[in-house]
């Protein structure tokens, strides 16, 4: 089959070059992906405010591979409608280095560059590596090998993109697969915004901070839960942002009502 290959990690990440090589065996692989580290620009795009510059790359196991000056999602979007001549039969975001696991997912260009496939109409998957230190891609990269045909097997696959996190444990530690949600509540503890007392400007010191689950419990079918006991945690997520539940509250309780100016 015919896949395409981005990352946020950029075209030189050990993540994507291993993936392609393997998968360079079997499958006709191409690769659009940064020029540089695109880390966390979410879904950001460029591609409407100046042109994309990309270049041809040596990846090997890929049949064709650019880099862009642009974002991940950027680089679906330039593969699908101008780099390549037929449209790829799977798009792959990764392998990422460190989890996008819950929240991160927000702010992942990763699974942003799957999502955009997506919105193309493209079955996607994004798949992390849950360490930002561990370096032994190739458990990813067979695992993602195994799952791709099971994924484009689903007759609703083009509906959902599949967010893959695996542990950052050796093969035969991998305790299996498991069907996952976001786990939630969770999230980080950030250094604070100061008052740099020479310049009298503040200043974000730190966008990093400690994983703080102090008041998250665990939950069977959570993703963090999933990854913390050696599972590989596969989370389906789509497009529509919109939570159907409040929606069918807010207007049969009627809660706006008082904002008369606006009433039907």
């Amino acid at each position: 089959m015919r896949i395409l290959l981005t990352n946020d990690d950029g075209i030189q990440a050990p993540g994507i070059r291993i993936l392609a090589e393997r998968l360079g065996k079997i499958h006709e692989v191409f690769v659009s992906a940064p020029r540089v580290q695109m880390s966390s620009c979410s879904h950001r795009v460029t591609y409407f405010r100046h042109d994309l510059d990309v270049q041809e790359e040596e990846v090997p196991g890929a049949v064709q591979a650019w880099s862009v000056d642009g974002t991940p999602a950027d680089c679906v979007y330039a593969a699908c409608y101008g780099l390549l001549e037929t449209r790829p039969d799977l798009v792959i975001s990764g392998i990422n280095q460190g989890q996008n696991i819950s929240m991160d997912a927000h702010y992942s260009g990763t699974v942003a560059a799957a999502r955009e496939g997506l919105i193309i109409g493209i079955p996607s998957m994004a798949v992390s590596l849950a360490s930002n230190r561990y370096g032994d891609f190739g458990p990813s990269a067979e695992i993602t090998e195994r799952l791709l045909e099971k994924y484009l097997q689903d007759p609703c696959c083009a509906e959902y993109l599949l967010n893959v996190n695996v542990p950052a444990v050796p093969a035969d530690q991998i305790a299996g697969l498991r069907i996952t949600h976001f786990e939630m509540p969770y999230g980080y503890d950030h250094d604070m915004v100061r008052l740099d007392e020479d310049s009298g400007h503040f200043v974000l010191h730190t966008v990093s901070g400690r994983l703080r689950t102090e008041n998250a419990q665990a939950d069977p079918d959570g993703d963090l839960t999933a990854v913390r006991n050696n599972y590989v945690s596969l989370t389906p997520l789509g497009l529509d942002q919109v939570m159907h539940d409040h929606e069918d509250r807010l207007r049969e309780k009627n809660v706006f009502a008082a904002e008369r100016r606006y009433a039907e």
